[in-house]
């Protein structure tokens, strides 16, 4: 019963159910609809009584962007927003609530969670969700990056957090680097500064 056709799933902790979001029912995809199987059981995707298999679509923006397990909950990306995606059970099994408008994510691999704190790069900020709720993230570089960004070719920036050292490094390409990403911009989220300088990444792993 699984969607045939997804732009991404991620897996629901601590319930163990496979989440796709840009879903389908008819094989005709639709970029804001989610999808979630049955708990521990990802051959049951259709809602049956007493079983927890559902969907939800969002009601706002254009598409889902890009999708988190972040400590407590789940948060999606639209190109406008971000929700937060809660277990509450029951028929709904779970609950959205838009947490942050205007900061949506500027590509699918430019979210992270780091120290129960999740950071990302929007389409002219950058941001970060906490106890307090969602907050930008002061950048005085900002010109640096925002005005030189290859806007043809966001889906390859990469976010590469480095628990160890408390930094989160965005790679990017810039407009004169041929489409391939050439350039970081790095915040420490200890000293709360920002440098910059050029290098190229395509993927990340934290230790």
């Amino acid at each position: 019963q699984a969607p045939s056709v997804n732009d991404g799933v991620f897996v629901a902790m601590p319930q163990r159910q496979i989440i796709a979001w840009g879903s389908t029912y008819n094989g005709i995809q639709d970029p804001l609809l989610i999808r979630w199987c049955d708990i521990e059981n990802y051959n049951l995707w259709v809602f049956t009584f007493g079983k927890s298999a559902g969907s939800y679509r969002l009601p706002k923006g254009s598409r889902i962007v890009g999708c988190l397990q972040a400590a407590q909950q789940a948060l999606i990306w639209t190109d406008l927003a971000v929700w937060a995606m809660q277990f509450i059970g029951g028929d709904s099994v779970y609950g959205f609530n838009e947490i942050g408008t205007g900061c949506g994510l500027i590509s699918r691999k430019a979210a992270c969670s780091m120290n129960n704190v999740v950071y990302w790069m929007s389409q002219s900020q950058f941001y970060q969700f906490s106890g307090s709720g969602v907050s930008v993230i002061y950048c005085p570089i900002w010109d640096v990056i925002f005005q030189d960004l290859d806007t043809s070719n966001l889906n390859k920036i990469r976010v590469a957090p480095n628990s160890r050292f408390g930094e989160v490094t965005w790679y990017y390409p810039t407009q004169s680097s041929g489409g391939e990403v050439n350039a970081y911009v790095k915040y420490n989220v200890y000293l709360q500064v920002w440098d910059f300088g050029t290098l190229a990444r395509s993927a990340w792993i934290d230790q």
